[in-house]
């Protein structure tokens, strides 16, 4: 029930033709004798069922890693998640701490 929600929210949706991609592909691969038509569709359900959930569990994913929408199926060298830190106000601030110590801030 949960997946099934997130999917509605997420707007998680598999394509008839991405479904007929993935049955034409089921065939290919089978030695046995094309099913028949309410097989066929039996399968279809099937397929759009597992698919559906197979994209959901990649964007709970993606949710849990912190990635955007966007982010879902791409994978970048860079993170641009990750802020970047200003060293500089940090020497500042052991500077001023060790300006009446005679501790060596270059060694620590």
């Amino acid at each position: 029930f949960v997946i099934s929600s997130l999917a509605e929210e997420e707007e998680i949706e598999v394509s008839d033709e991405e479904i007929e991609e993935r049955l034409e592909e089921l065939f290919a691969d089978s030695d046995q004798e094309t099913p028949s038509s309410s097989q066929t569709e039996e399968m279809k359900d099937y397929l759009q069922r597992s698919m559906r959930m197979e994209r959901t569990m990649e964007r709970l994913e993606s949710i849990a890693e912190g990635k955007s929408t966007s982010d879902v199926g791409e994978s970048s060298d860079e993170d641009t998640d990750t802020p970047e830190i200003d060293e500089s106000t940090d020497t500042a601030d052991k500077n001023t701490e060790n300006e009446g110590g005679d501790e060596d801030v270059s060694q620590s």
